[in-house]
C-alpha cells in the first residue's frame, strides 16, 4: 500500500519506535515523545555520544522519568573502513550543492568550502573542477557513491536487536556524520519503515545535503516542501507538511510568573523605564555583536525623544553563543540569562516569556527567536545591519520572514530607535500579519492543534505502510 493511500487513523497495535538524533538535547522532539508514549507506544531514543554534554544528558534523564515506555542510551558509532572516506566525501557533495544553489547568500560556499581539507579545497575551487562538480554527471555519480558504500555492520546489528516498527531519525544534515544519519542509511538498507524531521528553520537552505532521502519527511510548511523538492532532490509524495513541534510548548496559556517590578529588581533594571529584548544571534552568524549594540545604545542616547532616551536594553544570549558579552556593560543594560539557555524547560521557557511580556518589542539580526517572539505575540524589529547582509538579509530563510512582512526593518540605529518609538506608541500595524505568518508557517494543519500529535500520527502510518 502506498503511503500516500493510507487512511487517516492510528495504529492499533503498540509500535516499537526507534527515535536517533544528533545529540541528547530534546526540546524540539518533546513534544512528538509525549504524544507516541500517551498513545501506547514503546521508544528507544538513542543519541550520538560524541555531540552530547552532561547538561543535556541530564535533562533526557528527567524527561524520561515522566515519559512510560521510553529507553535511552547512546547510539553505536560508526568506525568501519567507510567512516573517514564518507566524511569526506559527504562534505564534498554538500560542497557541489552550494556551487550549485541559486539565491543563496555566498556565505555559505565559503563555509563549506573551509570545512574542506585544504589541499581538496584548492583542488576543488579551481574553474575547471567547479564546472564539472555542477554538471549532472558529477551529481548522479555522487549519488551512486551513497548508495555503494554499505552501512556499518554494529549499526544494523543494533538496529536488528532493537527490532523497530519504525526509524525516526533528525535532523541528517548537520556536517561530521553522525548516528542520526547512519542508522537512518542502516533503516533504509534494511527495508524498516523510517521518517526524518526537518529539525530547524533553515534546516533545509543552511545545512548539509540530505544524503539519504528517507521514505517520509516532515517538513514545516510548503515552503520547506518546495526546498526539500529543488535542493536536496526529495520525490513530492514522500513529503509530508506537518508543521513543527518545535514550538507546541509557546502555545500553552501562558502568564507573567511575576510582577514587572519583581521582574525589573531581579535583574538591575528601572522600573519606571521601558526596555527592548535584544535577541542574539549564533556564533556563525554573528559572532559579537557588542559593537552593534553599542550603536544602538549611542542612538537611544542621542534621541530627541525623553523615553527612548530612558529605554533599556535587556539582551537575551544565544545559548551557544553567550561568553563573549560575559562582563560587557552598557548604561541600562541587562543580560538575562547570564550564562544564556534554550528554552527547553518550564523555567527557562517562563523567563524567556516574562522577557518578552514586559518589553516593548524584540530586537535582532537573525535567529529563530524572532520567531518565538512572533508565537508570543511580541513586535519585532529586524535589525538590518549591513555588517551582516550574508548571514541574514540575503539569506533564504531570512528572506521568508521578511517575505511575510512580519517584521519592523531598520538598517541603522537611528532607525531602530524610530520603529521602537512607534510600537511604544501603539503603532503596531503587523499584528494580524504576524497571525498569518504563525498559521501558514509554524502551524499549517491548525492553529490549535498540537504539531507532536500530528506527527506522532504521522509516523504511525510510516508504520502502517510495511504491513
Amino acid at each position: 500500500m502506498a503511503l500516500n493511500d493510507m487512511h487517516d487513523s492510528n495504529s492499533k497495535k503498540p509500535l516499537k519506535i526507534l527515535f536517533v538524533i544528533r545529540r541528547a538535547e530534546i526540546f524540539h522532539f518533546q513534544a512528538i515523545l509525549r504524544a507516541l508514549a500517551g498513545r501506547g507506544h514503546k521508544i528507544v531514543f538513542l543519541f550520538d555520544k560524541r555531540w552530547t554534554r552532561d547538561l543535556d544528558f541530564k535533562k533526557v534523564t528527567d524527561f524520561a522519568k515522566g515519559i512510560h515506555g521510553l529507553k535511552y542510551r547512546f547510539a553505536v558509532a560508526r568506525h568501519d573502513r567507510w567512516r573517514v572516506f564518507l566524511f569526506f566525501f559527504r562534505e564534498l557533495r554538500t560542497y557541489r550543492r552550494y556551487l550549485i544553489l541559486e539565491n543563496q547568500s555566498p556565505f555559505y560556499l565559503r563555509r563549506w568550502a573551509g570545512y574542506l581539507p585544504r589541499r581538496l579545497r584548492i583542488f576543488v575551487e579551481q574553474a575547471w573542477m567547479s564546472r564539472l562538480l555542477k554538471t549532472n554527471t558529477a551529481g548522479s555519480f555522487f549519488s551512486s557513491i551513497e548508495r555503494m558504500i554499505p552501512p556499518d555492520r554494529k549499526i544494523t546489528k543494533d538496529i536488528r536487536a532493537i527490532a523497530p516498527d519504525v526509524v525516526f531519525a533528525s535532523p541528517t544534515t548537520l556536517r561530521f556524520s553522525s548516528s542520526d544519519l547512519e542508522y537512518l542509511k542502516g533503516a533504509v538498507r534494511l527495508g524498516i519503515p523510517n521518517a526524518v524531521f526537518a529539525l530547524t528553520w533553515d534546516n533545509l537552505t543552511t545545512k548539509g545535503l540530505l544524503h539519504i532521502i528517507p521514505d517520509r519527511l516532515f517538513v514545516w510548511n510548503e515552503t520547506q516542501m518546495k526546498e526539500a523538492i529543488a535542493q536536496h532532490n526529495v520525490p513530492p509524495d514522500r513529503i509530508m507538511i506537518t508543521g513543527t513541534p518545535t514550538f507546541d510548548a509557546l502555545f500553552q496559556d501562558l502568564k507573567p510568573s511575576m510582577s514587572r517590578e519583581d521582574f525589573c529588581k531581579r535583574y538591575n533594571l528601572k522600573n519606571e523605564d521601558p526596555f527592548i529584548l535584544y535577541l542574539g544571534t549564533s556564533k556563525n552568524l554573528a559572532p559579537d555583536e557588542r559593537e552593534l549594540i553599542t550603536s544602538l545604545r549611542a542612538a537611544f542616547d542621542q534621541s530627541h525623544d525623553e523615553q527612548m532616551r530612558r529605554m533599556q536594553i535587556v539582551m537575551r544570549p544565544h545559548p551557544a553563543n553567550f561568553s563573549v558579552y560575559q562582563g560587557f556593560e552598557q548604561k541600562g543594560f541587562a543580560l538575562v540569562p547570564k550564562m544564556g539557555e534554550t528554552p527547553d524547560t518550564s523555567e527557562a521557557l517562563q523567563l524567556f516569556y516574562d522577557s518578552l511580556f514586559y518589553a516593548v518589542a524584540a530586537v535582532g539580526v537573525n535567529t529563530s527567536a524572532m520567531i518565538d517572539a512572533i508565537i508570543f505575540k511580541k513586535p519585532v524589529v529586524a535589525f538590518l545591519s549591513p555588517q551582516y547582509k550574508e548571514t541574514q538579509s540575503q539569506t533564504q530563510h531570512f528572506q521568508q520572514l521578511l517575505g511575510y512582512d512580519v517584521v519592523e526593518r531598520a538598517v541603522t540605529p537611528e532607525e531602530c530607535v524610530e520603529r521602537v518609538r512607534a510600537l511604544y506608541d501603539g503603532d503596531d500595524t503587523r499584528g494580524k500579519k504576524r497571525l498569518d505568518f504563525v498559521r501558514d508557517f509554524i502551524r499549517p494543519r491548525g492553529y490549535d492543534k498540537s504539531v507532536g500529535e500530528i506527527i506522532a500520527g504521522e509516523i504511525e502510518r510510516v508504520a502502517q505502510c510495511a504491513k
